[in-house]
């Protein structure tokens, strides 16, 4: 496929070449759009087209995308050898913006062509028919993939989702169940781990807080020794031995805290 590239923004060319007579589909012309667009804002980009000996210009079928027009060049753009004209116009809610108009060029063959080209007006509108309906083929195909697709989030959005816990060392199972209303439910089997083994022991706490002093306890009883020696708790609860005589008895404690009168 032969491409040739304007930028409407751009110097005239004084003539762009169609092709020769009677080729189809081997030429591009590519109108670059994006200056009239950014100017003037989005619109509708349309090209009328008039052969050597036509006495009124014909509407020419164009691709629109990414800021470009194109012109897929066919036999009936062919059909003349020759020079023509080509105007190019952005229009928006029906008022002309902008236009411009170029030559064109047919080069003769060789031979005139084996058939009368098509009228261009019939294959025009054969194009816009054959544009709508795949238009309307894309628009059926887009609307049934938005309900699959509002089909697919509901049945995600009602998924049920189960959990058993198995013994340990079992092998997981993962399952799938779907009740009479369509509801599916998936069922995972995780395997409870091993019980591990005793942790460390933990460092010693601190020491707690001294406790509060108790209440004073209840006076002890004096008892006497065989008269010579008596025994008292005074108000600090220390144990007091009272005795008569200068020597005292002989008491101690032996290492198991008991009490001993050695005689």
């Amino acid at each position: 496929m032969l491409v040739t590239r304007i930028k409407v923004d751009e110097a005239l060319p004084e003539f762009f070449t169609l092709g020769r007579q009677g080729e189809n589909g081997v030429r591009q012309i590519c109108f670059d759009v994006s200056a009239w667009l950014a100017e003037y804002g989005d619109g509708a980009v349309a090209l009328l087209a008039q052969r050597t000996g036509d006495d009124a210009p014909y509407p020419v079928t164009l691709t629109a995308a990414d800021g470009e027009a194109t012109w897929t060049v066919n036999s009936a753009d062919t059909a003349y050898s020759g020079t023509g004209r080509a105007e190019l116009r952005l229009t928006a809610d029906g008022v002309l913006k902008k236009s411009k108009i170029y030559g064109t060029v047919v080069d003769a063959a060789l031979a005139p062509p084996s058939a009368e080209p098509p009228d261009p007006y019939d294959t025009w509108l054969d194009d816009m028919m054959d544009i709508a309906v795949r238009a309307e083929d894309a628009a059926e195909r887009a609307e049934d993939a938005v309900g699959n697709a509002v089909a697919y989030r509901q049945s995600i959005e009602n998924l049920g989702v189960m959990a058993n816990t198995l013994p340990p060392g079992s092998n997981a199972t993962a399952d799938k169940s779907v009740d009479a209303q369509g509801q599916v439910t998936l069922h995972f089997g995780i395997p409870r781990g091993d019980v591990g083994p005793q942790g460390a022991a933990g460092p010693q706490g601190p020491q707690g807080v001294q406790g509060a002093q108790g209440e004073r306890g209840v006076s002890g009883v004096a008892v006497a020794a065989e008269g010579q020696y008596a025994f008292n708790v005074d108000a600090n609860g220390h144990l007091i031995l009272g005795y008569t005589g200068e020597d005292a008895p002989n008491f101690s404690i032996n290492s198991s805290g008991h009490l001993i009168l050695t005689l």
